[in-house]
């Protein structure tokens, strides 16, 4: 059971740390370990598994979160004025993005 436990702990160090590659290696592990193991519904692993799960929202949240202001900011980049000293406008051009600019 410490295994299983220690591999789910570093999947959450490795979501925190945003390797997913990792995450998702030591939850394969921790799940591999769990088909063998009769005794799986201890309260330590199911401790570890909400927190997972908790991480695992958080990190979609952030996603999600990260792309409505790269959105907004797209929008608001298209409508950008400029002022020169004496306090005229003008219209800033905006490039089309291209995949892979940024």
């Amino acid at each position: 059971m410490h295994d299983i436990e220690k591999c789910l702990d570093m999947a959450a160090e490795s979501l925190i740390a945003g390797d997913a590659d990792a995450a998702l290696n030591y939850l394969e592990r921790a799940g591999a370990r769990l088909e063998r193991s009769p005794d799986a519904t201890r309260s330590g692993v199911r401790k570890r598994l909400a927190r997972l799960e908790g991480l695992a929202r958080a990190a979609a949240d952030g996603i999600a979160d990260a792309r409505a202001l790269i959105s907004i900011a797209g929008a608001s980049a298209r409508n950008v004025t400029t002022y020169d000293r004496r306090g005229e406008p003008n219209k800033v051009r905006v490039t089309r993005p291209t995949l892979g600019r940024f």
